[in-house]
């Protein structure tokens, strides 16, 4: 195996494991982040949720398992950018 051919399986496996980590940390982490964001914002003089599980039962009951997930494709697109200009 040349050189070249070492540093292109190297820099191939660092994506592919940097790409299933960050998508495992998103499957998992991204529910709390909305769930936080919800109660960070709701009106204080008229709220919407009594605490983390009442906003994660009328999540579920409002919007489904996507109400969970809603703008994670948005984050990813930036956070793609970010990457895409720290390699190059």
């Amino acid at each position: 195996m040349t050189v070249d051919q070492s540093v292109l399986r190297r820099t191939t496996k660092n994506s592919l494991s940097g790409t299933a980590g960050g998508i495992g940390i998103t499957l998992v982490g991204h529910p709390f982040d909305t769930l936080k964001v919800r109660l960070q914002t709701q009106p204080v003089d008229k709220p919407i949720y009594r605490g983390l599980t009442d906003c994660f039962i009328k999540t579920m009951k409002w919007e489904g398992i996507g109400g969970l997930y809603r703008g994670v494709g948005e984050k990813h697109r930036f956070v793609f950018v970010l990457i895409d200009m720290r390699i190059h």
